[in-house]
């Protein structure tokens, strides 16, 4: 549905536009009809890469293993990057205290940003590895177009997690790194 641009619409955007007290050539426009965009057949195909059946089987039995391997507590300390197009406080690397499955505390490892704290209220943004499986499965669920997983051999949680939801957005694509998991008891 278009809605015409009409001499009262423009003189109220003279009226109220912050560049109003400068001396503008005014011009009725004629109303046009907006269209919808048509997909360009030279954009790239979105259609996944991996086959979804195949990860969300191993993502089934991967976290089953995480889960008997941890136990009930989900207390642990573990190191967390995020690759991404995204301020660096964000990116990591981190070394962090996760206790009853939350992340509890966070503290910078890489020397550009080891004399930073990390601010409390970002410690909500930061991924446990329950966090980083529901990421995977979320990717499954919406159908990005490429998900690649590599899973730690001996307590299966996702030492690498490659993400892209869609080919035709740019930076979008995200990288999940965890590793150094230490179980703790408490």
């Amino acid at each position: 549905m278009t809605k015409p641009f009409t001499r009262i619409t423009a003189a109220l955007l003279l009226l109220f536009h912050p560049l109003s007290t400068l001396a503008i050539k005014f011009q009725i426009i004629e109303p046009q009809e907006v269209r919808m965009a048509q997909p360009n057949p030279e954009w790239p195909d979105d259609t996944p890469t991996y086959n979804a059946t195949a990860l969300q089987a191993e993502l089934d039995a991967h976290r089953a293993t995480w889960n008997a391997f941890v136990g009930k507590s989900k207390n642990y300390d573990m190191s967390f990057e995020r690759i991404c197009f995204c301020p660096e406080q964000w990116r990591g690397p981190f070394a962090m205290r996760v206790r009853d499955g939350n992340v509890q505390s966070a503290t910078y490892t890489s020397e550009a940003m080891r004399e930073s704290t990390v601010d409390p209220d970002m410690l909500r943004g930061l991924l446990t590895v329950d966090g980083v499986f529901d990421k995977i499965q979320q990717g499954l669920d919406r159908r990005y177009v490429d998900l690649q997983v590599t899973y730690n051999e001996t307590a299966a949680y996702p030492a690498s997690f490659y993400s892209d939801m869609s080919k035709r957005i740019a930076d979008d694509e995200t990288t999940f790194r965890i590793s150094d998991v230490l179980l703790v008891d408490q």
